[in-house]
C-alpha cells in the first residue's frame, strides 16, 4: 500500500512538472506577443504623431501666411482702369507672419431706397 502511495506521488510530481513547464512556455509566448504588439503600437503612435506635427505645421503656414501664394491678377482692374491685360498666370504675393490674403468675388449688387 505504501509503495502505491509513493508511486502515485511520483507520477503526480512528474505530471505537475510537465504542466508547469507547459504553462511557463505559454506565458513566455504570450509575453513575446504582448511585447511585439506594444512595439507595433509604439510605431503606429510615432507615425500618427509625425503626421499630426506635419498637419499642424501646414495649418500654421496657411493661417499665419508664412508662404507665398500665386495670385492671378489678370482678372482684376485696379484704380485708373489698368488691367492685367494679356499677362498670364499672376504675380507672387509675399505674406508676412500674421498677414492673411482674402479674396472677395462680388457677382451682384442691388441698390435701392430704404423706406421708413
Amino acid at each position: 500500500m505504501f509503495h502505491c502511495l509513493v508511486l502515485e506521488l511520483c507520477f503526480n510530481l512528474f505530471f505537475h512538472c510537465i504542466q508547469l513547464d507547459s504553462l511557463k512556455l505559454q506565458l513566455t509566448e504570450q509575453q513575446q506577443q504582448h511585447e511585439a504588439r506594444l512595439q507595433e503600437y509604439v510605431q503606429l503612435i510615432d507615425i500618427k504623431a509625425a503626421r499630426v506635427k506635419k498637419l499642424e505645421t501646414q495649418l500654421k503656414q496657411i493661417a499665419y501666411g508664412t508662404r507665398s501664394y500665386r495670385v492671378d491678377t489678370s482678372k482684376f482692374e485696379y484704380g485708373g482702369g489698368e488691367s492685367g491685360g494679356g499677362e498670364e498666370g499672376g504675380e507672387s504675393v509675399e505674406l508676412e507672419r500674421g498677414q492673411n490674403l482674402l479674396q472677395f468675388n462680388i457677382s451682384l449688387v442691388l441698390l435701392g431706397k430704404v423706406e421708413d
